[in-house]
């Protein structure tokens, strides 16, 4: 099985992404000739919220990471959730640049906060530090509704320090499945047929160990 780990496929007219699924990204005005294999995030962020209105949960916390993927979702949450019920409770932001400061006033605010569920979108590293930090302080009985970002981790979900620290997690996946074809057209394709191509040399060089 041939696995492709590259963000975008570039050619000379547009960009095609495997990974981009920031809800901006839409917006056909700005963006053209971005095109994506994988669902933009409002998706998952409406399902998110569909699953606190199933299971009746209405005092529901955030903490997203700083950037459009975790603002655009949270309002995407807030949209879909209208007239149901659901309100958030607390909603805290998350920047790469000051992560432990972030980390250390997000997990103050889940601590203290009434709401046993959170909602949380953000990369795994970062979801790492915020559930270290409330497994430090003890923090236990909280249920995480998960973005795909971290909700199939197996880094993050196997790690044995987290494993008390809630009633569990419940997150949305992308769903895959094979392009028919794909794998033996790879495989056909020779860098040294095409000497100029830059990205089939990288895909030998990731794929096949070889230069």
């Amino acid at each position: 099985m041939i696995h492709i780990h590259f963000n975008w496929f570039k050619t000379s007219t547009s960009q095609i992404s495997y990974q981009a699924s920031c809800a901006c990204l839409s917006n056909r005005r700005e963006f053209p000739n971005v095109f994506r294999t994988i669902p933009s995030d409002v998706y998952q962020a409406r399902t998110m919220a569909d699953l606190a209105e199933y299971y009746g949960w209405t005092w529901v916390g955030a903490v997203v990471v700083n950037n459009d993927y975790g603002l655009l979702a949270v309002q995407a949450f807030r949209e879909r959730a209208q007239g149901t019920g659901i309100c958030l409770a607390f909603f805290e932001t998350l920047n790469r640049e000051t992560l432990a400061q972030d980390v250390d006033r997000a997990a103050t605010t889940v601590q203290m906060s009434s709401a046993r569920v959170v909602l949380v979108f953000a990369w795994y590293t970062d979801v790492e530090a915020l559930l270290l930090e409330l497994a430090r302080r003890n923090v236990t009985g909280r249920q995480f509704l998960a973005s795909e970002a971290w909700s199939t981790s197996s880094y993050l979900l196997n790690n044995p320090a987290l494993r008390n620290i809630g009633n569990g997690v419940l997150g949305v996946a992308i769903r895959s499945a094979p392009i028919p074809g794909l794998e033996a057209h790879l495989r056909q394709l020779r860098p040294s047929r095409h000497p100029q191509d830059a990205l089939l040399r990288d895909l030998w060089r990731e794929e096949f160990g070889c230069n």
